[in-house]
């Protein structure tokens, strides 16, 4: 698989966090184009005439291995290259063995389970996930996105465009600074009923913010009424004490 280009310019210099400026050759995302969907947390594979390969990355001035096979050039900026190797019978391919069934039908696919990247998809067992298979409501605008991937039970690692003629694009809910275990935080608190949006938008816990308003019932995302006592809070507790 080629490198997917951002959609967002990033800021090398500083945060290296993304702007609002798009990335030339995105812009028919924002032009409305192509389908959205879902970006794995995993490790990239494919497979070919039912034979599996991992994706791999040669270092800069590195020299590749003989099984590897390029996907694209070497960038220019970077110096890595990235391509595929045969899945083998070694122990550090343990785990794509064990999700490969040799069904499968040729594409790119995401290695996910309890052994992968720390597991922050959730699965119980190791599998191959068909990438561009899982589509998603998700915006396209720099705000709008930002907001969509801070938003109540939106535990996702990122979004890939996928257009007609195979040109992709994504974006990362960690390019706008969120980190995935601020996500699931967010998720809980929006699910223990006393999640609310302060005046700066931002979601808050309303025993310490309960100025903020409560975040509506949304049975689709397990969020429910909001609590309405908020006796017991820290806040409550600092206007009872004398």
């Amino acid at each position: 698989m080629k490198k997917i280009i951002s959609l967002f310019q990033r800021n090398y210099d500083t945060d290296r966090l993304v702007r609002d400026e798009v990335v030339p050759g995105a812009e028919w995302v924002l032009a409305g184009e192509g389908t959205a969907t879902r970006k794995w947390d995993g490790t990239c594979c494919m497979v070919r005439d039912g034979q599996l390969f991992k994706r791999y990355e040669v270092k800069r001035d590195k020299t590749p291995p003989p099984d590897f096979e390029p996907a694209n050039a070497v960038d220019e900026n970077t110096g890595k290259q990235q391509g595929w190797r045969p899945v083998g019978d070694g122990p550090e391919d343990r785990w794509f063995r064990e999700a490969f069934s040799g069904r499968e039908p040729d594409g790119t696919y995401e290695l996910v389970g309890p052994k992968v990247q720390g597991n922050p998809e959730g699965f119980d067992s190791h599998k191959l996930v068909p990438h561009g298979k899982h589509p998603v409501a998700a915006p396209r605008t720099f705000d709008e996105l930002r907001e969509w991937f801070a938003g109540p039970g939106r535990d996702i690692e990122g979004v890939v465009w996928w257009h007609d003629d195979g040109r992709m694009v994504k974006i990362k809910a960690k390019d706008f600074g969120l980190r995935r275990q601020e996500l699931l935080e967010t998720i809980a608190l929006s699910r223990s009923g006393w999640a609310g949006v302060d005046q700066n938008g931002m979601i808050v816990d309303r025993r310490e913010h309960p100025e903020a308003v409560p975040i509506a019932k949304n049975s689709m995302f397990g969020v429910p009424e909001p609590n309405v006592s908020l006796q017991g809070s820290p806040e409550a507790q600092r206007k009872e004490t004398p």
